[in-house]
């Protein structure tokens, strides 16, 4: 298990974000440096999560929300789910530039939620349709040209529940042709293959995680962020088709937990607060959990 997450001890801390921001979705960038999306402006905020200091990379983008985030250390890009807008957007972290806007779907249903990278592409999920979209990615880590999404259908293994939410969280697998997903509404995980779309349950033991939104791998240990206020640390097994929910991690600064980034020995949790009136006022931040 690595680390041995499931029975550390952990030493806790919170990462200021401004007020008003509406956060969502992170990724671990260069360094200490978190980038972190707000479902509110579309803005994106890079803070350090060593000395807690930050500033905007690219602020309120009109029209335009932000949910998942994952960067690419070959280029410094910065994918990004747009949610209900139904586009995935690259950002160049060097610059701040927005460098492509991609129409993944222009179905009503749709809603892009989160996004992960392999060696070859970029992939999305999307809470609204049966589907996930990937944009082809070279050897060096750039968009292939012509930059396009092709859309690939979940098997039928995947228990899509029209009009509700459904996968949301999605991670690439190191050194594995796996992604994994999270259904929101079911509280269920799965492993998908990529290529065919073809998907397979894990099973947890009889047990669902409902209300779950972001992921982060580290090893074979899954943490899962729960909207009710918990992070669950999820052990799986080689064949990724069976886990063991290890442990729920809970703080008294969870308030809405929607996205998380492991750090070396630093899981980095996302306070949306979905359930806080978003004034500009409204105080927001990030838990940070230091294992030891």
């Amino acid at each position: 298990m690595g680390r041995g997450w499931s029975g550390a001890e952990t030493i806790e801390s919170i990462v200021p974000l401004p007020d008003g921001f509406q956060p969502s979705g992170i990724a671990l960038g260069h360094g200490n440096v978190a980038y972190v999306g707000s479902s509110g402006s579309g803005a994106i905020y890079a803070v350090d999560l060593g000395t807690r200091r930050g500033d905007f990379l690219i602020a309120e983008q009109r029209g335009q929300v932000v949910h998942g985030l994952a960067y690419d250390t070959r280029t410094g890009y910065l994918f990004a789910a747009g949610g209900a807008t139904g586009n995935g957007l690259v950002l160049d972290t060097r610059t701040g530039t927005l460098r492509h806007d991609i129409q993944l779907t222009t179905d009503p249903a749709g809603l892009v939620l989160g996004v992960t990278l392999t060696a070859e592409a970029a992939w999305f999920s999307d809470g609204g349709r049966p589907c996930l979209y990937r944009i082809a990615l070279g050897p060096d880590g750039r968009l292939v040209a012509p930059v396009r999404s092709a859309e690939v259908r979940l098997g039928a293994a995947y228990a899509f529940v029209g009009g509700d939410l459904n996968a949301s969280g999605i991670v690439a697998v190191a050194g594995r042709e796996s992604l994994l997903i999270v259904h929101t509404a079911l509280g269920l995980l799965y492993s998908v293959e990529p290529a065919s779309g073809a998907v397979t349950p894990i099973d947890l033991g009889g047990v669902t995680v409902p209300d779950s939104s972001g992921l982060a791998l580290a090893g074979t240990t899954l943490f899962v962020a729960n909207f009710n206020n918990q992070v669950f640390v999820v052990e799986l097994d080689p064949s990724l088709t069976r886990g063991t929910v290890q442990r729920a991690l809970t703080s008294r600064t969870f308030d809405n937990p929607s996205a998380l980034v492991v750090n070396g020995s630093q899981l980095c949790v996302v306070n949306a607060r979905v359930a806080t009136d978003p004034l500009p006022t409204t105080p927001y931040w990030l838990t940070s959990l230091t294992f030891r």
